[in-house]
């Protein structure tokens, strides 16, 4: 008891003595590294966030399960109270087809039926302001995208105006010949109708009664329901068929609709926890090598104690005692400040679904996190502590590099030999400068912009080249004159100069293996664009069929195996052949659907040509689309001449996450910048000695500058010699994930200005960081080193 309560004792007044002369270094030191990992913990606190921001917002909008679609089969008087009474239906509402709008604003509105729509179904997620309230037909809210691009905010006053036939609806008629109606801007949000019918599109939801109290404007319903937890919407669809007395009603499974936020999330997600850990790779790196400075300046009377009789644990257990209060205060920050930053949390997509925005303490991270930080700290002062006690025991022996280092030392001019000496080799003791964290964060630096980049290549020309997601025409006609032939349109755009091909594209909506989807078929009319094919081949025979991705998942089928098609002649079997991306529709995602020959059409539903038809139409190289458009119009009077090629919400989710491969390039280029710099302000510090002898030797105060930067100028091309093709090869393996998850046509991405910019920016960066440490090491004087030392 008595040697070791001695020792003890010794320890402990060592330590205090530690701690007084540095409590302020370890305080500064502990709410550094809280900071840093308070944003680590943040980041991972609002990717759990993410994960669960599209099921509560599912819950707080009511948002509903399917769709019934009585106008897509040109019924438009449906009466859905067969379906109401269904047992499995817990609620519903009437979404109608009709003109209004608000006078003098280009927006758009699909008002409801009923009482229920926007109220106990689909309710708007609440920004700003308040929902109308019941009954009152001078309020109404608009959605985020209306607030933005129209500048309407709560308490605007509006006019509500609407056109009296159901042709002003699709753009085919006056849109301003109904009642008119003053009203307030109450409430800014979305609703699941948003998204789902108006994506990126101003909106507005009119008061509930408005369609109630104006009977005479046209209208024609469909009805969105909500349905009992674990309803297989496909039995759901036949008995609504049946209840219907309407075999073959499209019924728009949401569930699916749920992949593009799902997959927007996911994408956040992975980025916030890649995020977290480039900054938590940020702070091992930099405050590692602040604290084992520290510990190394705690442990320099080490050899004075060994004397004493301090053993390696005696050494270990005084330097870990004043660490505690590092320890501390990293904890306390870390959850203060995880805290104050999770309103920054979650963002893109998810921040847009996301409920319950605002401060949140996430004990399950916090807690954790904060255990974690304090581990750190200890783990990692005791290992320095361990290597200052041994260092203290066995000096290093000196180490003169590789046998390949020192050959290609030889032939290299003096500069060059000692800043490439000094960057690849790192000494030993007293001498060591971190030369693998300078190289491994210069890695990473260069690595992380050309990666992030190249997704973000992927990203924007996704988002700004159609054809990647299935979109493949300038310009869509959809006949809606009776009195003109089909002949017209086709002998018309034959014509047309300007026209490069036309398609004849048909739908029809049909059975396969149970869930109602949208089958199409694509004839020639001048040459023939066909769906974009991601895999296998397009369907040539009448038994063959190509899927959307989402279809061939949600039926679990893959090519070579067969589905059964269900149209007016009665169910037939179709092998598949193929996945393609197919046209986005106001009723389906451009990933669900099939794809069949015109024989399989046929076969399917004889007279199939006079169903729904559009004219699918790209402008010859050199004509814009807005040119074409502008010629067709007059030629297709009363018909729907519409931009073809628009992106569908899928790929204008990506958008969203555009800033997270920013963000993470940005923190991993500053942690290669710290990295190096700090590796630059080690050498002068801690090879003073060796410069001094090189200087008594005859070495130049310019070549001693000269070494440096050579120095600097090594690393730097070893980051980007190997940072660049590790940085392709990471943006293509991430692009290929996002592509294939969204789904989208897989195209290479290469950030070619990233690269180019990066090899001059490595250089002239390095040579940056090198300016002040070789203004230090040339203004050595080698008289006050060697006699101090």
């Amino acid at each position: 008891m008595g040697e070791r309560g001695t020792a003890g004792a010794a320890v402990r007044l060592w330590a205090r003595s530690e701690l007084a002369r540095r409590w302020k270094a370890l305080v500064a030191l502990g709410v550094i590294a809280g900071v840093a990992a308070g944003l680590a913990l943040a980041a991972i606190a609002g990717a759990r966030q993410t994960s669960t921001a599209y099921q509560r917002w599912r819950k707080a909008t009511l948002a509903p399960d399917a769709i019934v679609f009585g106008t897509q089969i040109g019924s438009h008087d449906t009466d859905y109270t067969p379906v109401m009474k269904l047992p499995e239906v817990v609620d519903g509402g009437l979404v109608e087809l009709a003109q209004v709008g608000l006078v003098g604003r280009q927006i758009a509105s699909l008002p409801a039926g009923d009482t229920h729509l926007y109220r106990t179904v689909a309710r708007p997620l609440i920004r700003e302001g308040r929902l109308a309230r019941q009954g009152s037909l001078d309020e109404v809210t608009v959605n985020r995208t209306a607030a933005k691009q129209l500048h309407l905010h709560v308490g605007q006053r509006v006019t509500i105006n609407s056109g009296l036939d159901l042709n002003s609806f699709y753009g085919l008629g006056p849109t301003d010949t109904g009642p008119h109606q003053p009203a307030t801007i109450v409430g800014i949000g979305d609703s699941m109708i948003d998204y789902s019918f108006l994506p990126n599109q101003p909106g507005f939801v009119p008061p509930a009664d408005y369609l109630l109290q104006h009977p005479e404007i046209q209208r024609a319903p469909n009805l969105v329901v909500r349905l009992k937890p674990g309803t297989d919407v496909a039995k759901f669809h036949e008995r609504a068929d049946a209840a219907l007395q309407q075999p073959g009603i499209p019924v728009r499974d949401l569930s699916q609709d749920a992949k593009r936020f799902t997959h927007g999330t996911d994408l956040e997600r992975t980025g916030l926890w890649l995020f977290a850990a480039a900054v938590a790779l940020a702070a091992l790196v930099l405050i590692g090598q602040a604290l084992a400075r520290t510990v190394y300046a705690m442990a320099e009377p080490a050899p004075a104690l060994r004397a004493l009789g301090f053993t390696h644990g005696n050494l270990v257990g005084g330097l870990l005692l004043p660490a505690t209060v590092t320890a501390a205060v990293a904890a306390l920050v870390s959850t203060v400040s995880a805290y104050v930053l999770s309103a920054r949390f979650p963002v893109g997509l998810a921040r847009q679904l996301d409920p319950s925005l605002g401060y949140h303490l996430d004990w399950q991270v916090l807690l954790p996190g904060a255990v974690i930080v304090v581990l750190l700290v200890m783990a990692g002062t005791a290992f320095a502590g361990w290597r200052a006690a041994v260092a203290s025991e066995h000096p290093p022996s000196s180490t003169v590099g590789a046998p390949m280092l020192r050959r290609l030392r030889n032939v290299l001019p003096l500069p060059v030999a000692l800043g490439t000496g000094l960057a690849l080799q790192a000494g030993t003791g007293k001498r060591a400068i971190p030369v693998r964290p300078a190289i491994a964060g210069a890695v990473a630096g260069i690595l992380g912009i050309v990666g992030a980049l190249g997704l973000v290549r992927g990203i924007d020309d996704a988002l700004h080249t159609p054809e990647r997601s299935g979109q493949l025409w300038d310009v869509a006609i959809t006949p809606d004159n009776p009195d003109r032939p089909q002949s017209y349109y086709a002998d018309t755009l034959r014509a047309d100069k300007n026209v490069a091909t036309a398609s004849l594209m048909l739908l029809a909506p049909q059975d396969i293996n149970g869930a109602g989807l949208p089958v199409y078929t694509v004839e020639a009319v001048k040459s023939v664009k066909r769906f974009v094919v991601l895999n296998g081949r397009g369907p040539r025979r009448a038994d063959e069929v190509a899927l959307g991705p989402a279809t061939v998942k949600a039926l679990h089928r893959s090519i070579g195996d067969t589905v059964r098609i269900t149209g007016a002649s009665g169910p037939r079997t179709f092998r598949v052949v193929g996945t393609t991306l197919l046209v986005q529709t106001p009723h389906a995602s451009f990933d669900q659907g099939a794809w069949v020959s015109p024989e399989g059409m046929n076969a399917l539903s004889p007279g199939f040509r006079n169903g729904d038809t559009t004219f699918a139409v790209t402008a010859r190289p050199g004509v814009k689309q807005a040119a074409l458009i502008k010629e067709l119009t007059p030629k297709f009077d009363g018909d729907e001449v519409d931009p073809g090629n628009e992106a569908p919400q899928d790929v204008l989710l990506l958008q969203n996450v555009r800033s997270l491969p920013r963000a993470l390039a940005a923190f991993l280029a500053l942690l290669g910048i710290a990295a190096v710099g700090h590796a630059l302000l080690m050498t002068v510090r801690r090879r003073r000695h060796d410069l001094a002898v090189l200087r008594a030797m005859g070495l130049r105060p310019r070549q001693s500058a000269a070494a440096i930067f050579w120095q600097a100028m090594t690393v730097a091309v070893v980051a980007l010699v190997l940072g660049i093709p590790l940085g392709v090869i990471l943006g293509r393996v991430s692009w290929r994930w996002v592509a294939d998850s969204t789904p989208l046509l897989y195209v290479p991405p290469i950030a070619a200005l990233a690269i180019v910019i990066a090899i001059p920016a490595a250089i002239l960066l390095a040579n940056a960081l090198a300016a002040y440490p070789a203004r230090r090491a040339a203004g050595v004087r080698p008289a006050e080193v060697l006699r101090t030392e």
